[in-house]
């Protein structure tokens, strides 16, 4: 994952010159160079695609075969009482 970084001392001087009061501006600035980690990248989007694509043929595969047996137990049914 890419590491993003941010001059927090320079960010917060910013803000306190844009006229934030020096305490609210520590605490936006930390608040957003904490969260900077927690962002989902483009890498982290196609792991999640690539799992869904997974988990989508995985629940396809399990309807066929659902239907597969359901037709047989029919015919069989069929055979049995027919």
């Amino acid at each position: 994952m890419a590491a993003y970084t941010i001059d927090t001392s320079a960010a917060i001087k910013k803000l306190i010159g844009s006229g934030m009061p020096e305490a609210q501006a520590e605490a936006v600035v930390h608040t957003f160079a904490e969260t900077q980690d927690e962002r989902a990248t483009k890498g982290h989007i196609r792991e999640i695609k690539a799992e869904l694509d997974s988990l989508k043929n995985y629940m396809l595969f399990r309807i066929v075969l659902a239907q597969i047996a359901g037709a047989g137990l029919v015919f069989a049914l069929i055979k049995l009482f027919g």
